[in-house]
């Protein structure tokens, strides 16, 4: 009788840890499987979100931060073109006209200039960082003398073509935030870098 009983525990204790390892298995097997997707949506958006701090100011405004951000002649954007194509925008500081941008003449090409100060200089709208990504200026980026951050701008972000986001650094606000949207989504995130 005691034989029994100690060969029946031991079948017992015997499924019972076969049943923990299948349920030990299949739950890191699905942790594994949900990490592995979430990482490499993170790591997508990592690379976004790094890109945008390694991104330059067009313009950088010197005085007490205070500028105003007119457009003169409406910009255009064609949806066959990925790049505003013409209109003007002015950036006064302190009521005095400090810069201009100038997209064009409608022709669909990655140029514009910008006349600040006085100096009057092509840019190209795009250009390809260490991540792969395509960025092109919707606005220039503004940067004021005093705040560590670019305060106004928007950028989109490409990859083999498609669009993935866009960027909005704010209205000339001396703050660390910026605005992602990207298909499906929206959120403000911090530009710092701690």
């Amino acid at each position: 009788m005691n034989k029994e009983i100690n060969c029946n525990f031991i079948t017992k204790s015997t499924d019972m840890k076969i049943i923990l390892n299948i349920l030990t298995f299949a739950f890191f097997g699905l942790l594994l499987m949900t990490t592995s997707c979430n990482k490499e949506k993170d790591s997508a958006d990592y690379d976004i979100d790094k890109s945008v701090n390694e991104l330059k100011e067009d313009i950088a405004l010197d005085g007490d931060g205070r500028f105003e951000k007119v457009i003169t002649s409406r910009l255009v954007k064609h949806d066959d073109c990925r790049f505003i194509v013409s209109g003007t925008i002015e950036y006064y500081l302190n009521s005095e006209l400090v810069a201009v941008v100038d997209y064009g003449n409608g022709t669909c090409d990655n140029i514009a200039t910008k006349t600040v100060r006085g100096n009057t200089i092509r840019f190209e709208l795009d250009g390809k960082d260490n991540s792969n990504f395509r960025k092109v200026i919707v606005e220039p980026l503004v940067r004021i003398e005093g705040c560590d951050y670019i305060v106004a701008g928007v950028i989109d972000f490409y990859k083999d073509q498609e669009w993935l986001a866009t960027i909005d650094f704010g209205d000339g606000t001396c703050d660390d935030l910026a605005i992602k949207t990207w298909d499906g989504g929206r959120k403000e995130f911090s530009l710092s870098k701690d």
